[in-house]
């Protein structure tokens, strides 16, 4: 969705599948982690840099 330009519903598909992740996989599973960064990558194309810098640092401190 994200490289057709579908930003906001990319936005939406990645946060449930972020959400799902934490409950099954827990907040610091790697398939989770890669969730938030696959968010933080949706979030920097729509220009929402603070939210973006926020979830990679997440992913990277795990």
């Amino acid at each position: 969705l994200r490289h057709r330009g579908k930003y906001n519903e990319s936005e939406a598909v990645n946060r449930r599948a972020l959400e799902g992740r934490e409950k099954i996989l827990g907040p610091a599973h790697p398939d989770t982690l890669t969730s938030v960064r696959n968010l933080a990558s949706v979030l920097e194309s729509q220009g929402k840099y603070g939210e973006s810098e926020a979830m990679n640092r997440r992913a990277l401190e795990g």
